[in-house]
């Protein structure tokens, strides 16, 4: 959960202690196996320029507006289970 102590514990291994700008959770994943495709069935894509990157979009929201955003979007995930980011939820 955001702001507990494996939270605490992996922002401070991986990230120097510094949270990113914007975080919701970290989740932890155990990988057993990976596949690559030779990808035939993907289709070619133009490229119409860079997207906003997560930081500016986080930075434009502010604190007070990151902590709205969160309540509202993330509340549930996107199978309708609790996060447990919000005990007053």
């Amino acid at each position: 959960m955001r702001g507990g102590a494996p939270y605490r514990e992996v922002l401070e291994r991986a990230f120097a202690g510094v949270e990113p700008v914007g975080a919701h959770q970290i989740v932890r994943l155990a990988v057993d196996r990976m596949q690559t495709s030779f990808g035939y069935g993907v289709p070619l894509l133009g490229y119409p320029g860079e997207r906003l990157s997560p930081d500016s979009w986080a930075r434009s929201k502010g604190e007070d507006g990151l902590e709205a955003y969160r309540r509202k979007e993330n509340v549930v995930s996107i199978d309708g289970s609790p996060t447990g980011l919000f005990e007053d939820a």
